[in-house]
Order: C-alpha cells, then sequence, then structure tokens
C-alpha cells in the first residue's frame, strides 16, 4: 500500500463500523439535541482514545521520511 493511499484505505476498512455509529444512539441523541453533557464527555474521551491509538500505530510504522513528506505530525487529532 502506497501512502497517498492510506486514507482511503482506512475509510474503506472502517466503514461498516461507521456506518453502525452513525446509527447508533449517540448519533441519534446529537441530531435530537438530547445528548446530556455527561454523555458527550464520554463520547470525547472514546474519540480521543481511538485516535490516539490509532496516531500512536501509524507514528510506529510509518517511515520518517514519508511522515515528514506528508506533514503527518502536523495532520495529529491528538497531539500526544
Amino acid at each position: 500500500m502506497s501512502h497517498p493511499f492510506v486514507m482511503e484505505f482506512l475509510k474503506e476498512q472502517c466503514q461498516s463500523r461507521h456506518l453502525q455509529v452513525r446509527a447508533g444512539e449517540y448519533a441519534r441523541k446529537i441530531m435530537e439535541g438530547s445528548l446530556t453533557f455527561s454523555e458527550y464527555k464520554m463520547l470525547l474521551l472514546v474519540n480521543y482514545y481511538f485516535h490516539n491509538g490509532l496516531e500512536q500505530g501509524i507514528r510506529a510504522a510509518l517511515p520518517k521520511a514519508v511522515a515528514e513528506k506528508i506533514h503527518f505530525e502536523q495532520r495529529l487529532k491528538t497531539y500526544a
């Protein structure tokens, strides 16, 4: 797999899970405007830990030259 296609590959691999989440309870509550502060906080934490783990795995596997070329560190969502 060549690096320009990483995001497309991840999108394809995660599509079914993404659709499940969108159809889930949090998505419904967000759309209805009924998500509580506690639920929102939990959603943010879950998303943070998911993205942090994913970014750490990519950082470990990505060759330094590729990371620099695609400005990987600047694309991080968690800045961990």
